[in-house]
């Protein structure tokens, strides 16, 4: 795969490292996706990278830590060892979720093997690896961050929250679930390890460079894309309003007011929903858990003015949470659920994202139907599934399996 995504951060580690930093977060006026700036493309055409040019919008400070890396090897050598760690992770994170609430699959391989193979075929997935986007790493550095919680290594879990969550900030939602669930400890660690590598940002890399993320950071969250790749809440509302060129495109358009507040009181509102939850039916529990971590994620996601395709790779973990439900509980009505989401992620139903053809049967936002359903169902199970009691039979058996 050409990994168009995964060249930003390249491209931005050899910036760094030629001390080019005023170059780090150039961007075109017009479209989001185009970068036309001579050092990038210089640093593309010596590095043997010749797909096409993203502009880099994450924290300086991953640029930095990459550093070693992106020194010792050209790009194809670079895309293709997060290739496989973007595989690994993926692998990673399904295991995870199956070990902490899904444990019908570790009990039946068939079933995790069978997962993996229609989860190969969804589209969010197929785009990840076309981009070579790294979400699958910080999607891993989440979930590992909600289990070490759960394990009480506190230190650990605020740790690598902190830093899924500097680099793609969406994670820190999570922060929120341990405050209203209880583990105030992880989220202490979580505010205390955010705290030290926003410190650490302008000591290493200079206040000015520091300053240019957050001037960049404050321009992309009040961008407006309707491209067909973004599929979030605010693409959904305004589409109708612009042409069928601009849902092609990547165009950049203001985000209005009323878009950015209802999405902040759509994800409050979720929050709200748990805090009542857990003040009803008890705090640390790991069927409750399962649902509130999953659905602040998805809202988090859906909610933000800019959710690309491949982030839809997050539904692994409540597919797994309510495929286990399901198959246990013998519902059926919720396996016929987890199948629309899952064909609304897989083309035709979903827009082909490398090709963006559409067919009279494609959904141009089918992800964004399939995470609103998502939610919506786990709002419904309101952590009374999987059922404790079977949770908590099920941690001797998951240790026989280890």
């Amino acid at each position: 795969m050409p990994g168009d995504d995964l060249s930003s951060s390249y491209i931005a580690c050899r910036i760094l490292a030629e001390g080019k930093e005023s170059h780090l977060y150039s961007y075109d006026p017009e479209y989001f996706h185009i970068i036309e700036d001579p050092v990038w493309v210089e640093i593309a055409e010596k590095t043997a990278f010749h797909g096409f040019l993203h502009p880099y919008v994450q924290t300086p400070l991953w640029a930095y830590i990459l550093i070693p890396l992106c020194t010792a090897m050209n790009f194809q050598a670079f895309n293709l060892l997060f290739l496989v760690l973007n595989f690994i992770s993926i692998a990673a994170t399904v295991w995870l979720v199956a070990y902490q609430w899904a444990p019908s699959f570790l009990a039946k391989p068939l079933w995790l093997a069978g997962f993996l193979t229609v989860f190969s075929l969804m589209t969010p997935t197929y785009y990840m690896a076309f981009l070579n986007q790294t979400h699958p790493l910080f999607l891993f550095s989440t979930n590992l961050a909600v289990f070490l919680a759960s394990r009480k290594k506190d230190l650990l879990s605020g740790l690598f929250l902190a830093i899924a969550a500097v680099i793609k900030l969406t994670p820190a939602i999570v922060a929120v679930h341990w405050l209203i669930s209880g583990q105030r400890k992880s989220a202490i660690s979580f505010l205390i390890w955010s705290i030290v590598l926003g410190i650490l940002t302008p000591l290493v890399l200079g206040g000015e460079t520091s300053v240019a993320y957050l001037s960049n950071l404050n321009r992309i969250s009040n961008v407006l894309l309707v491209s067909y790749n973004n599929q979030s809440l605010a693409a959904w509302l305004y589409s109708s309003t612009y042409d069928l060129s601009d849902i092609l495109d990547w165009r950049m358009y203001p985000l209005p007011t009323i878009a950015k507040i209802l999405g902040i009181c759509l994800t409050g509102l979720v929050v709200l929903y748990f805090i009542i939850v857990y003040k009803r039916k008890g705090k640390n529990l790991s069927s409750l858990e399962a649902v509130s971590v999953s659905s602040l994620l998805i809202a988090s996601t859906i909610f933000t003015p800019i959710a690309w395709t491949h982030y839809y790779i997050i539904l692994a973990v409540p597919l797994l949470i309510m495929i286990d439900h399901g198959l246990g509980a013998r519902k059926l009505w919720l396996l016929i659920i987890v199948g629309i989401i899952v064909l609304l992620n897989i083309w035709p139903a979903a827009i082909d994202p490398v090709r963006h053809h559409l067919y009279p049967f494609t959904i141009i936002r089918s992800h964004f139907y399939s995470g609103i359903i998502c939610l919506c169902i786990l709002l419904i199970m309101d952590g009374s599934s999987p059922d404790v009691s079977k949770l908590e039979s099920a941690d001797e058996k998951r240790s026989n399996l280890i």
